[in-house]
């Protein structure tokens, strides 16, 4: 099954709460943490992945905290699975050649395929897109029709 990992989700969790403030405010790995019931200690150290990878800085001291690095709008969800998890890979091969079943496999063409597609989208969908969601209407208010996605009337 294809999930995020809780770091993932942790670390999405805490851009967009970065990314909802102004940008000179910093907020403290407890804030968050209380925010939205976070285990500190893991929410430290995404804290400390993310600011390694560049997507959020990191301010030491008394009034010491985060922020965003870049424009919500410049950090997609790739490189948040990438900073957190790794190299993004769908199959095995998708990293390595060695697979056995490499020489007569039916699915390889395909997956590599599906993976460049999902690299894609994940590329293709930021802080800032997340965050504009978390405005739209509630799914139950969303009637699907045969060729549209309506918001259903009151």
């Amino acid at each position: 099954m294809l999930n995020l990992t809780k770091r993932v989700e942790y670390g999405l969790i805490s851009l967009l709460d970065m990314s909802g403030r102004a940008p000179e405010v910093v907020v403290t790995a407890s804030e968050i943490a209380a925010k939205y019931d976070i285990p500190l200690k893991l929410l430290r150290q995404v804290l400390y992945r993310l600011a390694k990878g560049h997507l959020v800085r990191s301010h030491q001291g008394v009034r010491g905290g985060y922020l965003l690095e870049r424009l919500p709008a410049e950090i997609s969800v790739k490189d948040v699975i990438e900073v957190l998890e790794g190299p993004l890979h769908l199959v095995e091969c998708i990293l390595e050649d060695d697979c056995q079943q490499l020489n007569h496999c039916k699915i390889r063409r395909s997956m590599l395929q599906l993976h460049g597609r999902m690299v894609d989208l994940l590329s293709q969908c930021t802080v800032a897109e997340i965050s504009a969601l978390q405005n739209c209407p509630p799914l139950s208010a969303i009637q699907s029709g045969p060729s549209r996605l309506a918001i259903a009337s009151p």
